[in-house]
């Protein structure tokens, strides 16, 4: 299967063409005929293979899936029409595994791009229909023709990686459990030339699941389609936000560009109308960006997999707020009713400054962490969002778990933009609610930054008396540098 996977992007590289082939197609009419592509394909396994064009304008997929005991077997698909401003994608994977083995390295899966890149219009017949004919019946020679021509591709091996995600918490949450929070719902490979002392932006490829992975698991196998080639070359790995890679790839060629220059134009933003990340519901929920690398690589000829296991990182940290049942009569006397949540960040870069990582030895392995925030230039900040679900595993009154997740963000900066907690929560025997401000400080009273990947716990050991009136009054307490009408004693604990 490995030689299938190695050579099948050469089939689709140019797959399409329509109306009179041009460079800037500017003679091509739209609306006209449709496109239809037929391949024939000799000399492969028995298997289930699928191909597919996805057009953005009418936002379907044009698919036809086969299953074939080896040779020969043909494809075929139709799609109606071709916006040249809106360019449809292709994708031909293993229907069995669900292996994306098309787009691989340094390919588009734009469409128009592969059109603009076909042969000229006088050597090829200008017709909306093309067939692809391949022959992989020589492991080393594969013979491929796109309307009677030659084409050839340069060599790809596949590359199985092991991640792991070190888990926030290992209890589920009441919205999305730590299934959700290991959820890779694509992984992007961003490769670099690493054979000096400078590391340059390569090209990009997409990892799908390997066969046997586990989705949601702490422990998790994708493989990539990675060029071989005579250098070592670095895998940056990317995870849920294919999107924002996507955006950064398009912005210009950032082919040459040097690795730390790049990955810090890769930012991650939460639109200011939502109320923070979105944990609705296990089936209702935005899966938590990620970042990871591996150590610089020669691949060779060969399937082969990476020595090691990468960590992925995710670019949130969590809080949780939670009475200390251990603290006698707490719970009677204090019931916690609501968190707000001030001064979180609505950006924050995806990638970790590099000077802001670190790394030692745990349980036998090397694991990764981080030191310090790494903060994108104008960052904004949310408005206070106010958070009531005390469901399970949380517990009304008592614990708000598993709801919180917050960008990385500076706390040693000036009050009014420091992030906090204010808890509104009923003492004794009042009869409305009141509001203490809690900030995230260590036991010696310093101020702690909010880092990726880290579980805040704030544990409330006791509350004396009535807090402030409104969520506002206890917010800029510490801003008119008045303190809480009563103290609240409570430790933070954090856990990378």
């Amino acid at each position: 299967m490995f030689w299938f996977r190695k050579y099948v992007p050469v089939v689709l590289l140019l797959l399409l063409w329509g109306c009179n082939i041009t460079d800037d197609l500017s003679d091509c009419p739209p609306g006209t005929l449709p496109y239809q592509i037929d391949v024939r394909v000799r000399g492969l396994p028995a298997g289930s293979y699928s191909f597919s064009i996805h057009e953005p304008t009418d936002g379907l997929d044009y698919t036809d899936t086969t299953s074939t005991t080896g040779d020969p077997f043909s494809l075929s698909v139709i799609i109606p029409t071709l916006d040249f401003d809106n360019s449809p994608t292709i994708k031909f994977t293993d229907a069995s595994s669900g292996a994306v083995l098309y787009p691989g390295p340094g390919m588009t899966d734009q469409l128009v791009d592969l059109i603009e890149r076909s042969l000229p219009r006088d050597e090829i017949d200008a017709t909306h229909r093309y067939t692809i004919e391949f022959d992989f019946s020589d492991d080393d020679n594969i013979t491929i023709h796109i309307n009677g021509w030659l084409v050839k591709f340069e060599n790809h091996e596949l590359v199985t990686l092991h991640m792991h995600i070190p888990p926030a918490q290992r209890a589920s949450t009441r919205a999305i459990t730590s299934t959700e929070e290991c959820t890779i719902s694509s992984l992007d490979v961003l490769v670099f030339r690493a054979d000096s002392s400078s590391e340059i932006f390569s090209y990009a490829a997409s990892a799908t699941p390997a066969p046997g992975n586990v989705s949601g698991a702490e422990h998790q196998t994708f493989t990539v389609s990675v060029k071989a080639e005579s250098y070592s070359q670095r895998l940056v790995l990317i995870a849920n936000a294919a999107s924002q890679v996507s955006t950064l790839l398009s912005s210009r060629d950032w082919t040459g560009t040097e690795k730390n220059t790049m990955l810090s134009n890769l930012r991650y933003s939460i639109p200011l109308s939502q109320t923070g990340w979105n944990t609705s519901s296990p089936s209702n929920f935005a899966p938590l960006p990620m970042w990871g690398e591996s150590s610089p690589v020669r691949i060779s000829p060969g399937s082969q997999t990476l020595g090691s296991t990468i960590d992925l990182l995710r670019m949130v940290a969590r809080v949780d707020v939670r009475l200390d049942t251990s603290v006698s009569g707490l719970t009677s006397r204090f019931k916690l009713k609501s968190v707000g949540v001030y001064n979180t960040n609505s950006s924050g870069l995806i990638v970790p400054t590099p000077s802001n990582v670190s790394s030692e030895m745990r349980n036998g392995r090397l694991y990764t962490f981080v030191t310090a925030p790494s903060l994108p230039s104008g960052v904004t900040r949310f408005p206070p969002l106010t958070c009531t679900d005390f469901s399970s595993p949380g517990t009304p009154d008592i614990a708000m778990v598993g709801v919180i997740y917050i960008l990385e963000a500076l706390s040693n900066i000036n009050p009014a933009f420091t992030p906090c907690l204010v808890i509104g929560g009923v003492y004794g025997s009042d009869s409305s609610t009141t509001f203490y401000r809690i900030d995230y400080e260590d036991p010696s009273g310093r101020e702690v930054n909010i880092l990726r990947n880290n579980h805040y716990t704030i544990n409330i050991t006791g509350v004396t008396g009535s807090g402030h009136a409104t969520f506002e009054e206890a917010y800029n307490a510490r801003i008119t540098r008045t303190d809480n009408p009563a103290p609240i004693e409570y430790t933070l604990t954090g856990t990378p």
